[in-house]
């Protein structure tokens, strides 16, 4: 019994320190060593069961799950918690399995940096594939400390991630004995630690570069509850054509003489607007007339529909009574006062379980199974090209909402050309809960990797704006209907992260996929030689 204790003790120590980050500043040191608790409690196992296999993988499974359901509690309120929860800790596990095979063909002193090699390059695969759920990446822990990793220009968070993993294993090896706390022990710990902190805080201080323009923005928060007022489903449902006077009477009584532009959050008027007919809707007629009368340039988001002849992807749908095929887009459209017509951005980083399923070519029926758990699903297509969005003053990043997670992707904007970031996103989907700020904050270290300004646009908060070292300005807090009237800035140039990405990642993946090709070799020779 008091071995099971141990590793319940174990569980409860790793789940807190992994999530610790997430919930305090402060808390971010905590994850330099969670997952040392992890691997003492794999060495604890092999060294006092005699069948070890199904206690580990029990012990890695609560430990892993347990960090999923505190650090995304909020999840609940989607009523998918224990699906995406369970879904995202058995992907974790894979890196786990990779770990305790490779490591059979390596000392034992090279097991941690092992294990940080592959959980590097599983953290880089979980950004690039249809099951991507990134929220627990260990970089994204430095959220609120985010004056520690300003050298996230030249890394991304898989710096961070690097960095927590490198903590964990001195936290390790110092438990086991491995290392002796001496003189060069202490200095190598306290130069590794203190020395990313210094270059950040040496960043941090610099001044900003000269801004090319300054844009007046306001940012309108409608504050429309999706689960009871956005849809037609909803128990206080709000009419389209008053959700979309509940916009323009909010940006007419704000706006200024002086305002260049005026952002609406995500699906701001969600009329399933057909493609090839959508200046014919009278919304958007309206919101039209507001560019043209007020001479303001306006980014909103909105919902689309195109129809095609032929399939063209997993996520078409037939329509025997047009007799064609169809699909639905989260869109952001740009608007401006010089122009008769509009641009458009399709989003191409869809959210799990909510707007897609993994390989939907193979696995439709889920979308009956998510809606029969009560979750909110809509299964959108995918857009195939970032667009900017470009102005008299500025060329606008379209982010809408779970795309501002990805680093290497936001960053393709700025490659692209973009000299400001524009999150829109609805955010009221998880209530009055830390996933609000986590999604301001997080957009933060996206302005740190990018050295961009962003613009962070919510239908109920919090909205706000952000520089290019990651400090938050004025904002809107969740559950106001309101709006934010505020200076943004335009910046030149590229970052060593904009132009190389995630490399951390890559080459992580070439040096598993180097061990592996040399475990195979080895096997196989051992095998020739029996």
């Amino acid at each position: 019994m008091k071995k099971y204790l141990f590793l319940l003790v174990l569980v409860i120590l790793a789940s807190l320190s992994l999530s610790a980050g997430f919930f305090s500043g402060w808390g971010v040191i905590l994850n330099f060593i969670g997952f040392a608790f992890i691997w003492q409690g794999e060495k604890f196992i092999r060294e006092n069961f005699s069948k070890p296999t199904k206690v580990l993988y029990i012990f890695l499974f609560i430990t892993l799950l347990s960090w999923n359901a505190i650090a995304t509690w909020w999840v609940y309120l989607t009523k998918a918690l224990w699906v995406i929860a369970v879904s995202n800790t058995l992907v974790m596990l894979v890196p786990f399995r990779i770990w305790f095979w490779l490591k059979k063909q390596l000392h034992e002193n090279w097991h941690p940096i092992l294990f940080a090699i592959i959980w590097i390059a599983f953290e880089f695969f979980h950004h690039h594939w249809q099951l991507t759920w990134i929220w627990l990446t260990l970089g994204n822990a430095f959220l609120y400390q985010n004056t520690w990793v300003q050298w996230y220009e030249f890394t991304g968070v898989l710096g961070g991630s690097l960095w927590i993993l490198g903590g964990n294993i001195f936290a390790f090896r110092l438990f086991n004995k491995q290392l002796y706390i001496n003189y060069i022990t202490t200095t190598f710990v306290v130069l590794y630690f203190s020395i990313p902190i210094l270059f950040s805080l040496y960043l941090y201080q610099k001044p900003l570069p000269k801004p090319q323009n300054e844009i007046e923005v306001l940012v309108v928060q409608p504050n429309i509850d999706p689960f009871t007022e956005k849809f037609s489903s909803g128990i206080r449902y709000i009419p389209l054509e008053k959700q979309t006077k509940i916009l323009l009477e909010l940006s007419q009584q704000n706006i200024t003489n002086q305002t260049d532009l005026v952002v609406f959050p995500e699906t701001a008027i969600d009329e399933s607007f057909t493609e090839s007919l959508i200046t014919k809707f009278p919304d958007f007629q309206r919101v039209d007339t507001f560019v043209k009368k007020y001479q303001k340039d306006l980014l909103f988001g909105i919902s689309t529909r195109a129809y095609y002849k032929t399939k063209q992807s997993p996520t078409s749908v037939y329509e025997k009574s047009v007799n064609a095929f169809y699909e639905d887009f989260n869109v952001a459209v740009m608007m401006q006062k010089k122009k008769d017509t509009f641009d458009i951005y399709k989003k191409m980083v869809l959210v799990p379980g909510v707007e897609t399923i993994p390989f939907p070519e193979y696995t439709f029926f889920l979308k009956e199974f998510i809606s029969s758990i009560g979750a909110q699903f809509f299964l959108l297509g995918t857009g195939k090209e970032q667009k900017i969005f470009e102005t008299q003053k500025a060329k606008i990043a379209p982010v809408i909402c779970y795309e501002s997670m990805y680093g290497e992707f936001t960053a393709g904007f700025v490659k692209k050309g973009a000299n400001v970031l524009c999150t829109i996103t609805n955010d009221g989907w998880l209530g009055d809960t830390p996933w609000q700020e986590h999604h301001l904050y997080l957009g933060a270290l996206r302005s740190i990797e990018t050295r961009k300004s962003m613009i962070h646009c919510s239908n109920m908060g919090v909205s706000g704006f952000i520089n290019p070292k990651g400090e938050i300005g004025k904002t809107i807090p969740y559950n106001r209907r309101t709006t934010l009237l505020g200076n943004t800035y335009t910046y030149e140039g590229k970052t060593f992260y904009v132009l190389y990405g995630d490399y951390l990642g890559r080459l992580a993946c070439l040096i598993v996929a180097g061990l592996v090709v040399y475990a195979l070799g080895r096997i196989f020779i051992m095998k020739k030689d029996v």
